[in-house]
C-alpha cells in the first residue's frame, strides 16, 4: 500500500486506472464513490449493404489542415468485394474540402458505373451536417457542395456515419504516400492483380477466387501504400 500511495504522489496512477473494477477498489480500501465509471465499449464493424445496393465509403487527409491533401474512397457490393476504388491528389487544402471531394468523386464514379442505389458511409460528421444543412459559408465550399447535391438526386442514397476503426479502407486510400499526381481509379481487376503481385513480393502462397472483403481489403490497400 505504501509503494501505491508513493506512485500515486508521483502521477503514475490514477483511480481511472481501475475503469470501474469494484473487486480491485474493494482490495485497495478505495471507497465506492471514488471510483471512475467503466468505460464504454463500443463494437465497430464494417456492414455490406443488401443486394442491388453498393456501398461507398470515403475519405480525406491533410497533412496540416490546410496541407497537402488526398481523398479516396471505395465501392462495394452486397457480398462485401471492392469493384472501384480510387485516390486522388488534391495540393494543399482543408480536411473538409479533402471530405467533399472523396465524396463527389465516389457519387461521381457510382453514376458513370450504373449504381443508382448508394449506401454513403463516412467518418466525418462535419461533411454530413454540411450534406443536411443549407450551408452558407466560404464559396469554394458552397461549388462543391452544389455538385455533391446535384449528383445526389440523380441516386437514390441513403447516408450514416461510422466510426473512423470502422471506415479504415477508405481511410488508407485517404492517406497513400502515392507519387501520382491525378486522379488514379483501380477497378477490381486491378486491385486483385497488385494484390497477387504483393503475394509475389512477399514470397506467400498465391490464392485464386480470392473474395476481397473486410479484411481483404485493409490488405489491398496497405500493399497499394506499400507498392505505391
Amino acid at each position: 500500500m505504501e509503494h501505491l500511495h508513493t506512485i500515486t504522489r508521483c502521477k503514475l496512477w490514477r483511480l481511472e486506472h481501475l475503469k470501474g473494477d469494484q473487486f480491485a477498489a474493494y482490495s485497495l480500501s478505495i471507497p465506492p464513490l471514488q471510483m471512475s465509471k467503466p468505460q464504454k465499449v463500443v463494437l465497430v464493424t464494417w456492414l455490406k449493404p443488401e443486394p442491388e445496393w453498393m456501398k461507398l465509403n470515403t475519405d480525406g487527409a491533410s497533412r496540416g489542415n490546410p496541407g497537402v491533401a488526398v481523398a479516396g474512397g471505395l465501392l462495394r457490393n452486397h457480398k462485401g468485394e471492392v469493384l472501384w476504388a480510387f485516390f486522388e491528389p488534391l495540393g494543399t487544402t482543408t480536411n473538409t474540402v479533402a471530405e467533399l471531394q472523396a465524396l463527389f468523386r465516389g457519387l461521381q464514379i457510382s453514376l458513370e458505373k450504373g449504381f443508382p442505389r448508394v449506401w454513403i458511409e463516412l467518418d466525418a460528421l462535419n461533411t454530413i451536417h454540411l450534406l443536411s444543412a443549407q450551408f452558407k459559408g466560404v464559396w469554394h465550399l458552397q461549388v462543391l457542395l452544389q455538385k455533391i447535391k446535384k449528383l445526389l438526386l440523380c441516386l437514390e442514397t441513403k447516408v450514416t456515419h461510422i466510426y473512423r476503426e470502422g471506415n479504415q479502407a477508405a481511410d488508407y486510400y485517404a492517406n497513400l504516400p502515392c507519387s501520382a499526381n491525378h486522379f488514379t481509379l483501380l477497378s477490381k481487376e486491378q486491385i486483385n492483380a497488385l494484390l497477387t503481385l504483393g503475394f509475389h513480393k512477399l514470397r506467400t502462397p498465391s490464392f485464386t477466387h480470392l473474395c476481397v472483403e473486410t479484411l481483404g481489403t485493409l490488405l489491398v490497400a496497405c500493399i497499394l501504400a506499400w507498392l505505391l
